[in-house]
């Protein structure tokens, strides 16, 4: 659930500009990447994964094609 509230703070930011809010969201998803290391395990992967997937979905409601291009490639 802590992503859930991560997300929701940064989107939900209306003091910064929405492309500000996308940057702050991108480097929250590169925060769950760098995590990852030839040790994690498929569990761990799957997480940041799905992680990955809510943080998209909020760059959708930002900007719907740049979240549309997001959630494609994530597929």
């Amino acid at each position: 659930m802590e992503i859930y509230n991560r997300v929701a703070t940064i989107a939900e930011d209306v003091s910064k500009q929405p492309k500000e809010r996308i940057d702050d969201l991108l480097r929250l998803d590169k925060e769950y990447h760098s995590s990852l290391g030839k040790n994690s395990t498929k569990q761990e992967k799957k997480e940041v994964y799905a992680n990955s997937r809510i943080i998209y979905k909020a760059i959708k409601g930002l900007d719907e094609k740049l979240g549309d291009l997001f959630l494609r490639a994530s597929d």
